[in-house]
């Protein structure tokens, strides 16, 4: 586990058990009249739209926050420094971007937590005869914002693909020292164990282990790129009880930012299922929680499945 000091200023998976400002608050009503709800959303959805008209890094620099934690479909825990590098902005200027499907949460006047679908042709595909083509592919999102200066920043963004026949898992990687942010150390340790000892509970399923740790208004998707409410999760504790091989769950490769009463954790997801000849699973999850009456709940989670470490045995 790493702990950052203070400086200035890719979520356990359902799909294998079924991601400063803040005080006390409650989600604002996120309707289409709400102008709070559709700036966020334009903020959104005009970074990816106009990705094939950029012509250098500016518009990343001013979309994610310099302490984001960022999670890419692969599992990798990246910083800023890492998104800014490998972006090449000349492979998708004739490839539209979309983003739709928003759904979005509003926390007081400054933190938003948002999930979308986003739509591209970002990887190509070799053809029989040696061309390669562009591939359509599509992945849910989950960004949580702060407003900072009067502007949406995002601090932490989780990215899981949608599932098809040609779907690739990549090895976790874990994360640099580099992604730095702001961090209070004895929060740090209360998001960690609250974690650790949710995951321990979880085999008993038992619904008030759940009830206790996801607020009412949780925005879950899934490592099938399923987004779920509470209620889902809950409905289906019975069914995961009689149809999931047994397991257990462990945690590693934390990374915590804290803001206030707002509070963003990172970490890989490991599943021993006990069922004899039944591999160990692998998933990086991002989850946001808000203090609210004194009481720590994920308000967003998002998980990202990950293929067993090389020399792992599955």
């Amino acid at each position: 586990m790493r702990y950052m000091r203070r400086r200035g200023l890719r979520m356990f998976a359902v799909a294998a058990l079924l991601p400063m400002m803040a005080v006390a608050q409650s989600p604002k009503p996120a309707s289409a009249q709400d102008s709070a709800v559709q700036e966020v959303v334009q903020t959104v959805r005009d970074f990816w739209v106009n990705i094939p008209t950029y012509t250098d890094t500016k518009p990343l620099r001013e979309f994610f926050a310099d302490d984001v934690i960022y999670t890419n479909w692969m599992g990798f825990i990246q910083g800023k420094a890492d998104l800014l590098g490998p972006w090449d902005f000349r492979v998708n200027k004739k490839e539209p971007f979309e983003a739709e499907n928003f759904t979005t949460h509003l926390y007081g006047d400054g933190i938003a937590v948002v999930n979308w679908l986003l739509t591209c042709k970002c990887s190509e595909r070799a053809l029989p005869d040696g061309k390669a083509v562009r591939v359509r592919e599509q992945f849910r999102d989950t960004a949580t914002l702060l407003k900072r200066n009067g502007k949406w920043q995002v601090v932490a963004m989780n990215e899981t693909r949608v599932e098809h026949e040609q779907n690739i898992l990549h090895e976790f990687q874990p994360p640099d020292a580099k992604i730095g942010g702001p961090e209070d150390m004895e929060t740090a340790k209360l998001i960690t164990q609250l974690v650790r000892d949710f995951l321990a509970n979880v085999p008993r399923n038992d619904p008030r282990v759940f009830e206790d740790f996801f607020a009412d208004d949780v925005i879950y998707t899934r490592a099938t790129a399923a987004t779920v409410t509470k209620a889902d999760i809950l409905k289906n504790i019975e069914v995961r009880a009689s149809n999931t091989p047994e397991a257990t769950f462990a945690a590693d490769h934390f990374v915590v930012h804290t803001y206030g009463d707002l509070a963003i954790v990172s970490f890989r997801l490991i599943g021993h299922n006990v069922v004899k000849d039944t591999p160990t699973t692998y998933f990086c999850n991002t989850g946001t929680f808000l203090k609210r009456n004194g009481r720590w709940q994920a308000i967003a989670w998002q998980a990202t499945k990950m293929s067993p470490p090389i020399g792992s045995g599955n």
